[in-house]
């Protein structure tokens, strides 16, 4: 999200909180989303980073 952020772009962490309540932290997946109008954006900052 970091990077995200460092973008300049809003992203939002999902699903967070499931894992720690769990106890899975490997089971369940965390999501990441951004407003649609800054996906390309996003998707071009995380390629760049090497986390796509």
């Amino acid at each position: 999200m970091v990077f995200l952020r460092d973008a300049g772009l809003e992203p939002v962490l999902y699903d967070s909180n499931m894992a720690t309540m769990l106890g899975t932290a490997g089971a369940v997946r965390q999501r990441i989303a951004v407003p649609p109008e800054q996906a390309v954006t996003a998707r071009r900052v995380l390629k760049e980073a090497g986390l796509e």
